[in-house]
């Protein structure tokens, strides 16, 4: 029987979860109900890079097929991480622009 190694694959928080904080901060902060829900739109994108879910196991039996999975995993970060700088960039674009307007 082949030795595996798993590691948690549902996200910390879901969508829903997510989303429900900042509606909650920002109407603790008095922004108005239509004022937060253009936020949470404009946000979309970023909410959904934080809540992803994957698989992961490591064969523990064969040094190379430890190493090709462990640079799969390190593949999968990295596109996490750069869909989240993305979203972080559009909407500080988002944001120059509008002020320039």
């Amino acid at each position: 029987m082949e030795n595996v190694i798993k590691f948690q694959t549902k996200s910390v928080r879901d969508r829903s979860s997510v989303e429900r904080a900042i509606r909650d901060g920002l109407n603790d902060e008095g922004l108005e109900p239509k004022n937060i829900d253009t936020v949470i739109a404009n946000m979309a994108g970023f909410i959904d890079a934080l809540c992803f879910d994957f698989n992961f196991s490591i064969s523990t039996t064969d040094a190379t097929s430890i190493d090709r999975q462990m640079q799969e995993f390190q593949s999968l970060l990295d596109r996490r991480t750069n869909t989240l700088i993305s979203e972080r960039v559009k909407m500080e674009v988002h944001h120059l622009v509008t002020a320039i307007l």
